[in-house]
């Protein structure tokens, strides 16, 4: 995506952090786009390649893009709330009577911080929509919730390999019991669909942040002018 958005000069706390937070956001969208057409570009070499030339090739070339490709969507879904978080705190401060300088800590803004400052932002609505799409639960299940599990326990392998051999489960009355089997590996053929589609959702993500930006510049403009 280009990054020629810009809010025509409007300065202050809230013009500043368009520019970064724009900025940010559109680096992440680039950054997946960009692996996303090496690891096709990728794939596109590895089906011309026998069984036994395809795993020196996949160990050194796709695992890693895949495991970048693979946590890119959650990241982009809470940058994404994160930076709106802050701009409509800053446009209410300019724009709601009365409004005071009170925001949750960086490290405690999350949906529901968003769903609060936004309400006075028409075009919010359309956001927090899109937002809900983006690395959603359909996603997490169709990956083998690997971002969690990467950062949590142990997550299904890239290309090669099965992990979680053996599972402890307990019920709510604490009932416990040991399942045998394994995750599948997620191979670059089964995730690039996904993460394609992933990467249209940050789009759309996007050009709804931007709709906010928009119309929040234009009411910020209006109230100085009177």
């Amino acid at each position: 995506m280009p990054y020629d958005y810009n809010v025509n000069g409007q300065g202050g706390i809230w013009g500043s952090f368009v520019s970064e937070f724009t900025r940010e956001l559109l680096n992440t969208i680039n950054g997946l786009a960009s692996q996303i057409n090496s690891l096709n570009i990728w794939l596109n070499v590895l089906n011309s390649k026998p069984d036994d030339e395809q795993f020196p090739l996949r160990y050194e070339f796709t695992r890693l893009p895949l495991n970048y490709c693979l946590h890119k969507p959650r990241e982009f879904r809470e940058r994404l709330i994160f930076c709106l978080s802050h701009l409509c705190h800053q446009a209410d401060t300019h724009t709601q009577p009365g409004y005071r300088d009170r925001l949750e800590p960086d490290h405690r803004i999350g949906i529901d911080t968003l769903r609060r400052v936004a309400s006075p932002w028409a075009s919010a609505l359309n956001a927090l929509e899109a937002i809900s799409q983006i690395s959603s639960s359909n996603f997490d299940q169709s990956t083998g919730q690997f971002r969690n599990r990467t950062q949590h326990r142990i997550p299904p392998s890239l290309e090669y390999g099965h992990t979680n051999l053996v599972t402890r489960n307990q019920t709510p009355s604490g009932e416990v019991s040991y399942s045998f089997g394994f995750s599948e590996p997620i191979t670059t053929e089964a995730a690039l669909p996904l993460l394609i589609e992933q990467w249209e959702l940050m789009r759309s993500g996007f050009e709804r942040y931007w709709q906010v930006v928009e119309e929040q510049n234009l009411t910020i403009q209006q109230r100085r002018a009177q």
